[in-house]
């Protein structure tokens, strides 16, 4: 994660606005929770940057996704008993495991 943050940050200036795409597509496939996103978008803002989700949901569909993603990870947290990961949300929704990263990211940012 901290190779994620690294690389946002050099590859950005103070001022300038990240997407929530560019976010996922750094952090990759690293399983990160809540706790690790906030710690992600806390520090790019501590360092000047300014993370928005692009209107309509981007690329990705971030708010298009966002519903599909909730559901399923409420569903499988049910039958499983536990926390789903990015993965098994992204096969029950029918979309990509960057598209459920990206819907993560928006609500974390619809949260601040």
């Amino acid at each position: 994660m901290k190779r994620a943050l690294d690389a946002l940050l050099e590859a950005t200036e103070e001022g300038e606005v990240i997407a929530l795409d560019r976010v996922a597509d750094a952090l990759g496939d690293v399983t990160v929770g809540t706790a690790e996103v906030e710690a992600v978008l806390d520090a790019l803002e501590r360092a000047g940057r300014v993370v928005s989700a692009p209107e309509g949901g981007g690329a990705s569909g971030g708010e298009s996704s966002l519903a599909a993603v909730v559901t399923a990870a409420r569903v499988l947290r049910a039958e499983l008993g536990r926390a789903p990961t990015r993965a098994e949300v992204a096969a029950r929704a029918g979309i990509s495991d960057s598209q459920v990263a990206v819907a993560l990211l928006l609500v974390r940012v619809m949260q601040r």
